[in-house]
């Protein structure tokens, strides 16, 4: 059973190349990379055909942007019945994709899937933050209106096409929809808690941390209690692809993953007043 791994980008340059090197890790090997660009203005292409020859990977030009446009886009021209979905600023460990494969395999009922997902920051209110959201959020609505992340979104290919894939209308929460109209249709829904995945926290530092929150509830409650968010001026929540995100102040997310690969070896790493 071969996987198929989507990835939308949008100017990722210094990203794409971190998780495509996770990925040349995994201890899984039967798998396709699919990236889907929406017109990158820097070197995504570049940097992710580097990989060609370390990964079975192939790169579309989309033509125009759009995550749920691009990840259907996707869709089509992936071989395989099995969809992992994954953004491309995410680390994952490298028994990731065989931990996944294992699960799906002795739980064949099982349509659509996602997981925890933890922040790549060292700050303990990041650690906090992200607990809350997994918690309190996707552990509690899973059992009467289920929700996940596009940072990793497992989907089997025909339930996918039965419901019309995500929604390329909503300009907001497309991953959180694709899993709520297949849990309307009967479709099974499981949320793992482990493998996370990891994701970068360049969102919550270039707005901030209380208007990130806050915008992000808003949204939520805007979803829960009125329906799908097709306007990009209710919340401004546009997504503006990794370039923007190059301003920020913070360690840098190769030292991050440096710091993720380092502890398999020698034990968490101890905290200190920098990392509050």
């Amino acid at each position: 059973m071969k996987l198929s791994v989507i990835i939308p980008t949008l100017n990722e340059e210094n990203y794409i190349g971190l998780l495509l090197d996770c990925l040349v890790n995994q201890t899984l090997k039967d798998f396709e990379v699919i990236i889907v660009d929406g017109n990158s203005s820097d070197g995504t292409k570049d940097k992710a055909l580097q990989f060609q020859g370390l990964l079975d990977i192939k790169f579309i030009n989309a033509g125009k942007r759009g995550v749920a446009y691009q990840r259907n886009l996707g869709e089509q021209h992936a071989n395989t019945g099995h969809l992992l979905y994954m953004d491309a600023d995410g680390y994952v460990e490298d028994s990731f994709l065989e931990k996944i494969y294992k699960f799906i395999r002795t739980h064949q009922d099982v349509d659509v899937l996602t997981t925890w997902v933890s922040p790549i920051s060292e700050k303990k209110r990041d650690k906090f933050l992200f607990y809350a959201y997994n918690q309190f959020y996707l552990d509690v609505v899973k059992h009467w209106r289920p929700a996940g992340g596009g940072a990793f979104i497992y989907v089997k290919r025909k339930p996918f096409r039965e419901v019309g894939g995500f929604d390329e209308k909503i300009v907001l929460a497309e991953d959180h929809d694709l899993i709520d109209r297949m849990h309307k249709k009967g479709f099974k829904y499981h949320l793992l808690k482990r493998p996370d995945i990891k994701t970068s926290v360049r969102r919550l530092e270039k707005q901030g941390r209380i208007k990130y929150i806050w915008d992000l509830s808003r949204s939520a409650i805007y979803i829960h209690l009125v329906g799908t968010i097709q306007d990009y001026n209710i919340f401004k929540y546009a997504m503006e692809g990794g370039s923007v995100y190059e301003s920020v102040s913070h360690l840098t997310k190769i030292d991050l993953l440096k710091n993720l690969k380092e502890r398999k070896v020698r034990g968490p790493v101890s905290p200190n007043k920098d990392n509050l």
